[in-house]
């Protein structure tokens, strides 16, 4: 089976294209409260269907609640609803599916059932062993914190008992993982990767420890806040325990950067408006990013220049963006002097950039706070 389990996002309103239902699931009225969101109730039912990528949902009116889980959309033209003044919209579910396999026979049934032999997705080694792993779906990946511990450091001393929190990610969750650093993306050495909530100095709450919390929270100003313990002790020692914030800016999990050069870009639909980036350009004068798209037959949109660091900064395209609707397109944005690209995506739809030779992956650390 196929589940999605990300968010959604808007793609028509008061239309809807031709689609094919979701597994055979027709459209149903849903048990909704007098404060029940039905978009919210109907994504939540999406993600329960098999094959349901998309969905149509009625949000006013008598047919308040009612949820169309969809497979596939069709080509042809949109089309008006049923009941024009009941709040129409039609969503598509972010990210890539969840497949679960069938499980093949296994001689360890128990009580539990027959259990599938694990496939291993990340190793670390003695020294540096992988200790736990929080994992959330980022628009078509998925990331990960892992908790590296530095297990023949000894327990006491300035370097005993470390542990790491590292950015991990996967294009599936369930295939291979890698260290979000191009130099070291596949290193079992995890001592050479840079720590993504940085230790802090000795004597610092969180010199030696750090365990995240279940999942970052995107507040409504776009930033990222990740909750974790931090201990100023080694892991098997003596050590206080601290309760502390790491925030980050909107998608600054991680991102490309270089001097000079071409980013090249994975095909993506447009489904929306508008081009998004997030960014950093620094360096001497003149330093400037531009984002070229490639809609097919020959044609290229490119951007005016971006000069400055921005956060979700819609990027303006002199001829309009309204040609690459609907299409499959692909990017690349041209880089001159130091840049770093933290997140480009498509109005919610993430853009998986391909670093070309000469360019690292790298994330700006976050910010952290105790509180007690």
């Amino acid at each position: 089976e196929r589940h999605w389990t990300g968010n959604w996002s808007l793609l028509h309103s008061n239309t809807y294209p031709p689609s094919t239902e979701a597994s055979g699931h027709g459209c149903a009225r849903l048990t909704l409260g007098p404060r029940d969101d039905a978009v919210t109730t109907c994504g939540a039912h999406c993600r329960s269907v098999n094959d349901c990528a998309f969905f149509w949902v009625y949000t006013a009116g008598a047919d308040r609640g009612t949820c169309c889980p969809k497979a596939a959309v069709l080509p042809g033209k949109l089309m008006p609803p049923a009941c024009p003044s009941c709040g129409g919209a039609f969503y598509q579910m972010d990210g890539k599916p969840t497949v679960t396999p069938p499980s093949p026979p296994s001689h360890n049934a128990s009580v539990f059932g027959d259990w599938a032999d694990p496939t291993i997705v990340a190793t670390g080694d003695e020294d540096h062993q992988l200790y736990s792993q929080i994992t959330f779906p980022f628009y078509d990946v998925y990331l990960g914190i892992v908790m590296v511990y530095d297990a023949t450091n000894g327990n006491v001393g300035p370097a005993a008992g470390h542990v790491h929190c590292r950015l991990a990610w996967s294009a599936d969750g369930l295939t291979e993982w890698q260290w979000a650093s191009a130099q070291h993306a596949t290193s079992h050495n995890s001592s050479d990767i840079p720590e993504f909530i940085p230790a802090g100095e000795l004597g610092e709450f969180d010199s030696h420890i750090c365990f995240a919390a279940h999942l970052p929270i995107q507040m409504p100003d776009g930033t990222i806040r990740i909750f974790y313990m931090g201990g100023n002790g080694p892991h098997s020692g003596a050590r206080n325990t601290s309760f502390a914030l790491a925030t980050l800016r909107s998608d600054g999990f991680a991102g490309v950067g270089g001097a000079r050069g071409t980013v090249n870009t994975v095909p993506i639909l447009v489904a929306g408006s508008a081009m998004v980036i997030t960014a950093d350009v620094f360096g001497d004068a003149g330093a400037h990013i531009t984002l070229s798209v490639s809609i097919g037959s020959g044609t290229t949109l490119r951007s005016i220049a971006i000069t400055s660091n921005v956060s979700d900064a819609t990027v303006v395209f002199p001829g309009g963006w309204a040609a690459s609707t609907g299409r499959h397109v692909r990017g690349f944005p041209n880089r001159s002097d130091k840049w770093r690209g933290l997140h480009t995506r498509l109005y919610r739809r993430s853009v998986d950039m391909a670093p070309s030779l000469n360019f690292s992956s790298s994330f700006y650390p976050p910010t952290c706070h105790r509180f007690f």
